[in-house]
């Protein structure tokens, strides 16, 4: 899991090409990246409770660092389910992503 204060060049310079612009003070790009071996064990939802420490250090926008690939159902499934909206798509090399962000 990897948690950074603002957003990654990559996925700044992405958002901004679509006039979507976040503080950088109040908002943390999150990476919660889990083995296969590990899926589907509750590890991904006893990380999302990091969100009242977030909301403690006045952080309001969690973005997914680099996106989701459209061909992961697993993963999109787990981020609508806690809470992550769809923002965009798009494409990265020869893969489809989704971009998402979840509001504190």
């Amino acid at each position: 899991m990897l948690i950074s204060q603002g957003m990654t060049e990559a996925d700044r310079q992405r958002y901004s090409e679509r006039n979507q612009y976040f503080d950088p003070v109040t908002t943390v790009t999150f990476a919660p990246w889990v083995a296969d071996a590990w899926q589907s064990t509750g590890l991904g939802f006893a990380m999302a409770n990091i969100e009242e420490d977030l909301r403690k250090k006045s952080i309001r926008h969690v973005i997914l660092w680099g996106g989701v690939q459209t061909t992961n159902f697993k993963a999109l499934n787990y981020y609508k389910k806690v809470g992550y909206e769809y923002i965009d798509s798009f494409w990265f090399g020869d893969i489809d992503n989704h971009d998402m962000m979840k509001e504190l």
